[in-house]
């Protein structure tokens, strides 16, 4: 993972879902229509991912993923305080 927001409507896109959860056609079917995934990282180390979606295609305005990008630091140090403070 590279750091940067993956995008459905990035064309290298390759979605991996959990099949025996979902099946394939629920997927293809599915409302989703564009989605954005943004890993959360502590240095070199993802820690998690948030994702937001939409039931419009192309929904995803550039002023919205730079709001994605300034919300991220705030979510990693967040998740890893919260980590932190279940090992005490």
């Amino acid at each position: 993972m590279n750091n940067e927001i993956i995008s459905t409507e990035d064309v290298d896109f390759k979605p991996h879902f959990d099949y025996e959860t979902y099946s394939y056609e629920y997927i293809v079917k599915g409302t989703m229509k564009s989605a954005l995934f943004i890993p959360l990282t502590i240095g070199d180390k993802v820690i998690g991912a948030y994702s937001v979606q939409s039931r419009f295609e192309k929904s995803y305005r550039p002023e919205t993923i730079n709001f994605l990008r300034e919300l991220r630091p705030y979510l990693e140090i967040a998740l890893n305080n919260a980590v932190h403070s279940r090992k005490t």
